[in-house]
């Protein structure tokens, strides 16, 4: 249990050394002519270097900028480039402030579908707290799938 938060951490922290990427404008010309032109290289002598024809570097060009080329080629244009490829999914905010947020849109699932109306305001929200820290504490695989998350607020 806490093995899985741990690891949730430890990499939670090693995805924030992308965060500052977030921010980082795609050039509306994409990355490999941005870099290539930047360097003083034409199509042609990337082609050289990728055992290509120029068209088809053209074309790699393109298909970056529509989202549409494989991680193969994105490596080894940067390679051919002197470049090296980085992928990574970044969170929008923190994978643990996701899973809490999750595990708040299933506390209080759960908790409205146990209130009778008999309880005061303070016990359902220990019993919602409690739910939480377990939910967060155990990381059920089925967590994702037990309610969507939202700002649960209760």
């Amino acid at each position: 249990m806490a093995g899985k938060y741990l690891t949730l951490r430890r990499l939670d922290a090693q995805l924030q050394k992308f965060s500052e990427f977030k921010a980082l404008p795609f050039p509306s010309e994409g990355w490999i002519q941005k870099i290539r032109s930047a360097m003083g290289m034409t199509a042609e002598q990337l082609a050289n270097r990728l055992g290509v024809s120029r068209p088809r570097v053209h074309r790699i060009e393109k298909d970056e900028v529509a989202g549409a080329l494989t991680i193969r080629t994105m490596r080894e244009v940067a390679e051919a480039l002197d470049c090296v490829f980085v992928y990574a999914l970044v969170p929008k905010s923190s994978l643990e402030s996701m899973v809490v947020a999750q595990a708040k849109a299933v506390a209080k699932e759960q908790i409205e579908v146990k209130v009778w109306g008999e309880e005061s305001q303070e016990d359902i929200q220990q019993a919602y707290n409690e739910a939480v820290a377990e939910l967060v504490g155990k990381m059920p695989r089925a967590l994702w799938g037990m309610a969507k998350a939202e700002k649960a607020q209760i």
